[in-house]
């Protein structure tokens, strides 16, 4: 007799059932490549664009730090033109002088037609685009780059003159005026010793004589509700008078001497709070003002004395470099210090007022 063998099948395992999922998304995958090998192409152009612009972008950042901050005057503003390499085409916007140092060439779009450029008059930055982006979902995001804001015209500083060292502290008045402090000794071309104050335009504001200035650096500048300005740094004379880091100024450049500081602090001077009660917090690298000791910060009264309410007992074990005053009236102080009062204190703390 026959026999008729049958075997009962048990179904299929989690691996199997896993695997098939993965044939058959790989199926798809090549199924629509095949079937939509244009959407493939265009977004691989979309790709290139990216990298394209992002190059421009990168080139334009490096031009501009290596120029006195400046971007290049072919770039229009108000209006948005191509990107060519060459001065025989008239209306567009020339880069040809990035080559070869920021760029081995000027890009072009995949489709062969240039990318644009333009200032844009609202935000004054600098935006880069390719008119031909394939997938319209992305095409502000990843096709519309902002380099980084754009010289303002109107703010001239007399580049490449300007500054003859760095500018370390501004403060704007509410005139528009600007005053500057750093390391600097003349201001296009002229002598200003380490401060100086500008009309809006970028000129020299002549109404605010320092005459000979600092003879170092100045770190920081503070305006007061009353104009008068609280200038701090590593200095230690001002207009050829004795002033150890810290000194008060009036509107128009003269000493205050209604702020009387003594034999001054014994070192640099980083930040100055002027409170809303007229008492001026300071922090920098002193250990003690007018002889006294204050390790990294005090507190001072409106006439330059110290404030003997500001209790900081031995104080910090290093500089202090900024202060901020919360509307509580307590101090964050951030530095190079990691002790205060004998107790760990890692760079960063708040006090009480």
């Amino acid at each position: 007799m026959n026999k008729i063998i049958y075997n009962k099948h048990k179904g299929f395992t989690l691996i199997e059932i896993l695997l098939i999922i993965t044939l058959l998304g790989l199926l798809s995958a090549i199924v629509l490549s095949a079937i939509n090998p244009i959407g493939q192409l265009g977004r691989a152009r979309d790709l290139q664009r990216q990298q394209d612009l992002s190059q421009l972008e990168q080139a334009l950042e490096k031009y501009f730090i290596d120029n006195g901050r400046q971007y290049p005057a072919s770039i229009p503003l108000g209006r948005y033109v191509e990107i060519c390499s060459d001065t025989l085409t008239s209306g567009c916007s020339n880069l040809s002088f990035l080559v070869p140092q920021y760029l081995s060439s000027i890009p072009k779009d995949p489709t062969g037609v240039n990318y644009k450029i333009g200032i844009n008059p609202d935000n004054s930055n600098i935006s880069l685009w390719s008119e031909a982006a394939e997938q319209a979902e992305l095409a502000v995001n990843k096709f519309f780059v902002l380099a980084a804001a754009a010289k303002d015209p109107a703010f001239d500083t007399g580049i490449p003159v300007g500054f003859n060292n760095p500018v370390n502290t501004l403060a704007l008045q509410s005139d528009g005026k600007i005053l500057v402090g750093g390391n600097f000794t003349s201001y296009q071309g002229v002598g200003a010793n380490y401060i100086i104050r500008l009309n809006s335009d970028g000129s020299r504001d002549t109404s605010f004589n320092v005459g000979t200035g600092f003879n170092s650096t100045v770190n920081t500048l503070t305006l007061q509700s009353d104009g008068k300005i609280l200038v701090g740094g590593w200095f230690t004379s001002y207009q050829g008078v004795g002033a150890n880091n810290i000194i008060r100024l009036n509107s128009d450049g003269s000493r205050d001497n209604s702020f009387n500081i003594g034999s001054g602090f014994s070192g640099s001077v980083s930040q100055i709070i002027v409170q809303s009660d007229g008492k001026v917090l300071v922090g920098g690298g002193f250990t003690s003002y007018q002889g006294v000791g204050a390790n990294y910060i005090i507190r001072l009264n409106s006439d330059g004395s110290r404030d003997t309410s500001f209790n900081i007992g031995t104080g910090f074990n290093s500089w202090v470099y900024s202060l901020s005053l919360q509307s509580d009236g307590k101090i964050l102080v951030g530095g190079n210090f990691t002790i205060y009062q004998d107790q760990p204190a890692g760079y960063l703390i708040r006090v009480g007022n």
